[in-house]
């Protein structure tokens, strides 16, 4: 199980035995096929007629995320029993993306993103002008919970991008912002909204 960060560049994760009797119990862990000895292994407390004990160890975050594979094996006289802990994968819920366009005034225009009903909660936007992406001058609002299903909880967010109105009023030229899920999220996981300016009719 994982059991928090104690910074944000690691990750704790956790390994847990019951009901097991006599007292002694031995863990190690392993990376991959690769042993790990940096770990805390707790002394084993009883309940009832029956002993429980706790192994913890800190790991890379980037080897977390990245789907390393972490196993566990906690070692008795009655036998062995491991467990391998790996990130999960969640199932990723694309949000309805609507793209808006204003001027600000003369020299700027405005182009806003909203994605509404998402999840996970973790999401990444990209804009893109005529198919190059635009990396400046964009804002972004904290993630908004929106809704609770049966399913999870569903979330919204906007992006904001600022161009010069002269990268805007060119005709035939088109911005794109497009939703990506969170890294740890499966299946579709993009959605793109664009807008094409076209010269008013005079």
């Amino acid at each position: 199980m994982e059991c928090g960060s104690v910074t944000r560049n690691m990750v704790t994760l956790g390994c847990l035995a019951t009901d097991f009797t006599p007292s002694s119990l031995t863990y190690s862990w392993s990376k991959s096929g690769a042993a790990l000895t940096d770990f805390i292994q707790y002394p084993p407390t009883m309940t009832g007629n029956y002993y429980t004990g706790i192994s913890q160890i800190s790991v890379n975050r980037n080897d977390w995320d990245n789907g390393d594979d972490f196993k566990c094996v906690a070692a008795h006289s009655t036998g062995n029993v491991e467990a391998t802990l790996t990130k999960p994968i969640v199932d990723c819920q694309l949000p309805t993306v609507s793209l808006s366009v204003s001027s600000a005034d003369e020299q700027e225009t405005v182009f806003a993103c909203l994605a509404k009903d998402f999840s996970p909660k973790n999401y990444e936007v990209k804009w893109f002008r005529n198919g190059k992406e635009v990396t400046s001058k964009i804002s972004n609002t904290p993630v908004k919970e929106e809704s609770k299903t049966p399913n999870g909880t569903l979330y919204s967010a906007a992006s904001f991008l600022t161009v010069s109105s002269s990268d805007w009023t060119e005709e035939n030229t088109n911005f794109t912002c497009q939703f990506k899920c969170g890294s740890e999220s499966k299946g579709p996981i993009h959605v793109s909204s664009s807008v094409t300016y076209q010269v008013p009719v005079q």
